[in-house]
């Protein structure tokens, strides 16, 4: 048998044949053929189509995604605070108030003091029951970095109202709840002595009284959340 295979080789060579591949090559050959043509008619449909082929979505860069106008986070709607937002698709956060979060709580204490008094605005804010910072009041100073802290800082009689106190003392820079508190600590000895020190550096002072037409906050319309 391996004379006769020899002989055929021979016999084939003579004539211009190449010599035969083995059976397992050749297999492995006509599947490859057959894989670069399926590759090939995948290739075509999607150019046919009109979509991007494999090749050009790997070069091609990812979308990029729009970027929505919306305000930091922590800005809430104060209108839905106190319960008049109209708009269903709202740029700021609509949050139940007992749901705030401390984050939020501090914004909101920040923007206080920028806006016209709302007495209906004041009450959402009062129910919180938000304390005092201890820090600031006590110990001469706030940790957090301004506008950061989410107690009250009751440094002026604007801040105050927001607050739940429609008294404010100029002098000793207190917030005071009534009228009769107010004449009860204009009196008292701790008062006078500011009013004396006061007096020397040349400054005035007294008690503000948020009664009757004046309002706290700043003059004007505030734009943004109502």
């Amino acid at each position: 048998e391996g004379a006769a295979r020899k002989k055929k080789k021979r016999r084939r060579s003579e004539v211009g044949v190449p010599p035969e591949e083995p059976e397992e090559a050749g297999e492995a050959k006509a599947q490859k053929k057959r894989k670069r043509r399926a590759s090939e008619v995948y290739l075509q449909e999607d150019d046919a189509q009109g979509e991007p082929s494999r090749e050009s979505n790997a070069d091609a860069e990812p979308p990029k995604k729009k970027k929505k106008d919306r305000p930091p986070r922590g800005a809430v709607c104060f209108r839905y605070l106190k319960g008049a937002c109209k708009f269903d698709d709202c740029k700021f956060e609509h949050v139940n108030p007992k749901k705030l979060t401390l984050e939020e709580q501090a914004v909101i204490l920040k923007e206080l003091p920028l806006r016209t008094f709302d007495p209906e605005l004041a009450e959402v804010i009062q129910r919180l029951n938000i304390p005092k910072c201890k820090d600031f009041h006590m110990r001469g100073g706030c940790r957090q970095q301004p506008g950061k802290c989410h107690f009250w800082h009751l440094t002026e009689a604007t801040i105050a109202r927001w607050a739940g106190f429609p008294f404010w003392c100029d002098v000793c820079s207190k917030p005071i709840t009534s009228q009769a508190q107010l004449d009860e600590h204009q009196q008292s000895k701790v008062h006078l002595q500011q009013v004396a020190e006061s007096s020397r550096r040349g400054g005035g002072g007294g008690s503000s009284d948020w009664r009757g037409d004046r309002q706290g906050g700043a003059s004007g319309d505030f734009r943004g959340r109502g």
